[in-house]
């Protein structure tokens, strides 16, 4: 994001939620294997608890993880983040208006610091500027 000029195309909120479609037994079991003993997951930097939605409406919170190894796929698990949300979980698509400049060759540097020398020595001000 330094030194860029971006056009933003799209911005989608970060709700903390996630709805997971499981559609084999093999996913249903690699998730499994994910999961901690307070049933989460770490996903990007993120905790994702599951929660008693989706297949597993209705669940109360202590039955959670018997209900859980009990699923058979297809199902659709719940996730919600462990904190809330904030604005810089957003996801952001944009383009990058810019591009880089490649720097001026020595003898370029040479010339441009004669032609300040002859400003200067014209306008006794103008080595004020930065």
């Amino acid at each position: 994001w330094i030194h860029g000029v971006y056009l933003i195309t799209s911005v989608e909120e970060e709700t903390g939620s996630l709805d997971l479609p499981v559609r084999t037994g093999g996913m249903l079991i690699n998730l499994a294997g994910q999961l901690d003993e307070n049933l989460a997951i770490s996903v990007h930097g993120r905790r994702l608890c599951l929660r008693a939605a989706g297949s597993l409406e209705g669940v109360e919170p202590s039955s959670l993880s018997e209900a859980f190894h009990e699923l058979s796929a297809p199902c659709t698990l719940h996730f919600t983040q462990e904190e809330p949300p904030n604005c810089g979980d957003d996801h952001v698509v944009a383009i990058n208006l810019t591009r880089p400049i490649p720097a001026a060759p020595p003898s370029g540097r040479v010339q441009v610091a004669r032609a300040i020398a002859r400003v200067c020595s014209r306008y006794s001000r103008a080595s004020r500027v930065e």
